[in-house]
């Protein structure tokens, strides 16, 4: 196929509504155990999906360092987990995909139930049931995947030389019934016979029909020279126009108008201020993306050549680096209107949001934000410094890493200000911590901030 070069300018495409969109509601936030590494890091935490139930429920499912955790989302409770494969992996990468009552899991792990894990979700809220793992003879691990639900097939990363094509006919016994060939392949897209693919270090996109399992057909094609990492790759409802990202900094979030597969051409970017993007999905006329240090936001593509930043939640409030922290996953296909939000520092955040109307809201500043604390490390005494823009209710927790609660430093109201509290290093018990990493949580009526802090010997 004919290969397309990037013709526009970055100034003239590049809209970023930032400043101009709205902070999201939380619902609520769960904390998962991750590993902390010397160098500042948190890894464990991965992607997220959902899953609603035949009764209108809907469920959050994340990877973790240790597995998969099941999350009823409109009270929080954690119902169940199933550890997975957790070997050889610094980011403990993991992939869920859901089709009828089942969870399919994939990962670039060994380990305990390495492979295609399937698990039955009828069980809810009570538990999971494990099924078993599906082991392709000569590969298990696995960087992602897609379900075609309207095909009952699933399409699983085999390395980077390519996806399979699974049968889920039988959802407990799927078969491998075909292959798509591609030099590098980074994410896949699948939905109703066509697969969109990124593929990774060749900076290219394709796309196939695969109405021939035994037999798939390159019909579209896109490469860009100048192009970073081709991280993922989503079409809007109607198939006419897709998404891509980079995962290479100040490499722009792009949509793809896809109308004649012969001639695709590109209509226009985004990108948030970290100047980061890892994935993209669309619903209607939003795009919803994991922007790593900026968080999760929402863009409004019903004028594709200029979307719009409509509303946004900071999952990193820290930082606006492009660095690879904050928002790993995201999921809006709720029945309640939930969005789900997976972070690396081990965080699973249940969002709300308005209805979207673009280009009337003014901005609106979070009420209350951390400022530096210091010493970090300290020793005796740590300095929390927060700001208060208007008079509200504020909570100041430490917790471990496990997200367990050890010291509540104030749970009042505040007038606006800059207040200033300090924590000893002991627990509400007045038992002194042993030395090590800990989770300041600064919590308002909007948002919940969390910062690390190292206590010292």
């Amino acid at each position: 196929m004919k290969k397309y070069l990037l013709l526009t300018l970055f100034s003239l495409l590049l809209v970023c509504a930032f400043s101009q969109s709205l902070p999201m509601k939380v619902h609520g936030m769960l904390f998962f155990e991750g590993h902390y590494w010397p160098s500042g890091d948190t890894t464990g935490t991965s992607d997220c999906w959902g899953w609603t139930s035949p009764e209108g429920e809907d469920y959050a499912i994340i990877g973790t360092m240790y597995g998969t955790h099941y999350v009823r989302a409109s009270d929080m409770k954690r119902c169940d987990s199933l550890k997975g494969p957790g070997n050889n992996d610094y980011y403990y990468h993991r992939d869920i995909k859901t089709y009828r009552n089942y969870a399919y899991i994939v990962s670039e792990m060994t380990g305990t139930h390495a492979g295609l894990e399937i698990v039955d979700l009828s069980y809810l809220p009570d538990s999971i049931h494990f099924v078993g793992s599906y082991i392709d003879s000569t590969w298990v691990t696995s960087h992602n995947m897609s379900i075609d639900t309207a095909t009952a097939t699933a399409y699983v990363l085999r390395g980077s030389a390519g996806a399979r094509i699974i049968s889920l006919a039988n959802p407990e016994q799927p078969v491998d019934i075909g292959f798509i060939p591609v030099n590098s392949i980074h994410d896949v897209y699948a939905r109703n016979d066509t697969a969109w693919i990124a593929e990774g270090y060749g900076g290219d996109y394709s796309i196939w029909d695969v109405s021939n399992k035994s037999n798939p057909v390159k019909v579209g094609y896109i490469a860009d020279p100048n192009a970073g990492y081709a991280h993922n790759i989503w079409p809007t409802d109607d198939g006419k126009y897709f998404m891509t990202t980079e995962e290479t900094p100040f490499k722009t979030v792009k949509i793809w108008n896809a109308t004649n597969f012969s001639n695709i051409t590109l209509e226009g970017q985004y990108l948030a201020p970290c100047s980061l993007a890892h994935n993209v999905q669309i619903k209607g006329d939003s795009a919803y993306l994991s922007h790593y240090e900026s968080g999760v936001t929402v863009v409004d593509i019903s004028n594709k050549s200029q979307p719009k930043e409509v509303a946004h939640f900071d999952t990193y409030p820290q930082a606006d680096g492009n660095g690879f922290y904050g928002c790993w996953g995201v999921f809006q296909y709720t029945q309640s209107g939930y969005i789900y939000a997976s972070s690396f520092e081990g965080r699973l955040h249940v969002l709300e949001m308005d209805t979207l109307v673009t280009g009337r809201a003014e901005p609106k500043p979070y009420n209350a934000t951390l400022g530096t604390v210091s010493p970090n490390p300290f020793s005796d005494l740590l300095h929390i410094p927060v700001d208060l823009k208007a008079s509200g209710l504020i909570s100041l927790d430490i917790l471990d890493l496990k997200g367990s609660l050890l010291a509540n430093l104030t749970h009042q109201n505040y007038a606006p200000g800059t207040h200033e509290f300090s924590w000893n290093g002991k627990d509400n018990q007045g038992a002194i911590l042993p030395a090590g990493v800990y989770l300041l949580r600064l919590t308002t009526e909007e948002a919940i901030s969390m910062q690390k802090v190292v206590k010292g010997e």
